[in-house]
């Protein structure tokens, strides 16, 4: 079984940065990782692999969002 997670990194001005990790068969070894930055003040609603979610309020050590969609089914 394959698991994804996004992690927030914080942010500078108005970019965030977002790790991604996948993880196989329940192994505590990655599989995969990616660190990803996105600028808020092109748009709110940032997308990886699938998921899509809206940022809604953001400080350096906190974020908040909804999730519109989960990552793609591999």
């Amino acid at each position: 079984m394959l698991q994804q997670i996004l992690i927030y990194n914080g942010k500078v001005g108005n970019n965030i940065n977002i790790g991604y990790k996948e993880f196989n068969n329940d192994s505590a070894r990655i599989a995969f990782s990616n660190n990803v930055e996105y600028d808020l003040s092109d748009s709110k609603v940032i997308r990886y692999k699938g998921a899509e979610l809206e940022i809604i309020k953001v400080t350096n050590q906190f974020i908040e969002y909804k999730v519109y969609s989960n990552f793609n089914m591999i």
